[in-house]
């Protein structure tokens, strides 16, 4: 086969599986990827067909889901912010993008899992980057889709192969409550002095700001995952069965852990333990530049900042809100539709 035919047909994707890992909704999708043809100049940056993204909105767990498949992988390596990088790379990290098929797996067995913050864009979408032919000079990830970007929210060339979920054919989404995932970004975009008028430092003027979106606004985000799928039942579970669930996604012909390495994967990816675990070593490369310039600037960034659920997670930006208030600021009746698919409403 050339380089520039068409790739294979994909396996037929497993049914859709979604678990209550409280409190974050995961679910396993079996995504179809796109048999468009890719120019021999782009494979390096073309998913292999075992590879798996992790994709949620800013804010919304990926760390802790991160930790616990780490956590639950043959890995022999200690599990911290820094190993996590190597482990289940970000690929919202331009070296991760740059390497991306120089990175291995943690074993033979277990599947390359990365990180990503993107929106589904759709095949043969417009602002599809990365399977025809590299965009012009001009594009730019960061533009509002009515200028053939993605959305706001990114670097300029953020959402470039293989950072585009619609190259993958194996992905886990992972979505938090919209009250409590907005909540969390304004207080993390404020720990690290991005919020930088009057305006945006409040968390109504916040979500009115480019600074509260990532590819649109959280249900923007969240419906063009959801839209781009058929989702079977929800199977709402004990943390240790959820994990259970997601390692046979992940490594469907490997006999299932033990509960005691499942507790213990738990134990070690509880709230408690990585606040500690980030106290103690720190933020990780990831953010080891932005979290001492945030420091030197007076901010006060904390990746694992309090791991509140239910309206507590909110309650600190704005606890009087009714639930049409928030509709007003999250997308209206878009909103409402999310919330409802996700059960959060």
């Amino acid at each position: 086969m050339s380089p520039e035919s068409s790739s294979p047909d994909p396996p037929k994707p497993p049914p859709n599986n979604a678990a209550l890992l409280f409190p974050l909704l995961i679910i396993v999708i079996g995504m179809v990827a796109s048999s468009l043809s890719t120019p021999s100049s782009l494979l390096s940056e073309v998913p292999l067909p075992n590879d798996v993204m992790l994709a949620s909105f800013p804010k919304s767990g990926s760390f802790w889901l991160r930790f616990l498949v780490a956590n639950i992988s043959p890995t022999a390596r200690p599990v911290n912010f820094d190993s996590i990088e190597s482990l289940l790379p970000d690929l919202e990290l331009g070296e991760n993008r740059r390497d991306f098929l120089k990175i291995g797996r943690v074993s033979a067995a277990f599947p390359r899992v990365f990180k990503s913050h993107q929106p589904f864009v759709p095949p043969g979408d417009p602002r599809s980057c990365g399977f025809a032919e590299r965009p012009s000079k001009n594009f730019d990830c960061s533009k509002p889709v009515a200028e053939g970007g993605v959305g706001s929210g990114m670097e300029e060339y953020q959402c470039l192969c293989p950072n585009c979920p619609g190259r993958w054919r194996r992905a886990v989404l992972v979505v938090r409550d919209g009250r409590a995932a907005s909540c969390s970004f304004y207080h993390f975009r404020s720990g690290l002095n991005m919020l930088e008028t009057e305006s945006e430092r409040t968390f109504q003027g916040f979500l009115s700001s480019s600074k509260s979106k990532y590819g649109g606004t959280w249900t923007e985000w969240v419906l063009s995952w959801l839209d781009a799928a058929e989702r079977g039942d929800d199977l709402k579970s004990e943390p240790e069965r959820t994990l259970q669930d997601l390692y046979s996604f992940l490594v469907p012909d490997a006999a299932p852990p033990s509960g005691a390495t499942l507790r213990r994967a738990v134990g070690a990816s509880d709230f408690g333990a990585m606040k500690r675990l980030e106290k103690a070593e720190g933020t990780g490369k990831f953010f080891k530049e932005l979290h001492r310039e945030a420091t030197a600037a007076g901010g006060n960034f904390e990746i694992m900042r309090e791991g509140k659920s239910g309206a507590e997670a909110w309650s600190s930006c704005d606890d009087a809100w009714s639930d049409s208030d928030w509709a007003a600021s999250l997308g209206g009746d878009d909103y409402t539709r999310a919330m409802r698919l996700l059960g959060y409403a």
